[in-house]
């Protein structure tokens, strides 16, 4: 079973979006939003914010920011998590198991798995979560 496929460009192809679309959230708004948190740096998802109305209810998006040498609070909950590498690099502990990771990969973290990050560099990181569906249930699966 093959997992991993280089593409053959290295990346995709800059598509132009429509300025009304509901999946546009431009890059400007986000940075200035990363940079007006407060949040915990050393927390479970870093610096985070919620990118809005995702126009699909069953999952949120959001942005983070990883402080360069912080490693995050572990994280495990009942939720599945994707995070796609906006910016930087670093290592997710999943399991006990290293995953580095650099921009343009994609890490996929399944419900009920406990992981940390950790940047080497200053890292941004997309994260899209099912939380909307598990949130009802989330007292009966989530360690406390």
């Amino acid at each position: 079973m093959r997992l991993f496929e280089q593409h053959p460009d290295e990346f995709e192809s800059e598509v132009t979006i429509s300025e009304k679309s509901a999946f546009r959230f431009s890059w400007s708004d986000m940075e200035r939003k990363l940079n007006q948190a407060t949040a915990d740096a050393s927390g479970p998802r870093g610096i985070e914010v919620e990118l809005g109305n995702t126009a699909l209810e069953p999952i949120s998006l959001f942005m983070m920011r990883l402080v360069p040498g912080i490693t995050t609070a572990p994280y495990k909950r009942s939720e599945n998590n994707i995070y796609a590498v906006v910016r930087g690099n670093g290592v997710t502990e999943l399991d006990g198991k290293k995953l580095e990771w650099q921009r343009g990969d994609v890490v996929v973290i399944p419900a009920r798995h406990e992981h940390t990050h950790r940047a080497v560099d200053d890292a941004v990181l997309f994260r899209v979560t099912d939380a909307p569906v598990v949130t009802p249930f989330r007292r009966f699966f989530d360690d406390r």
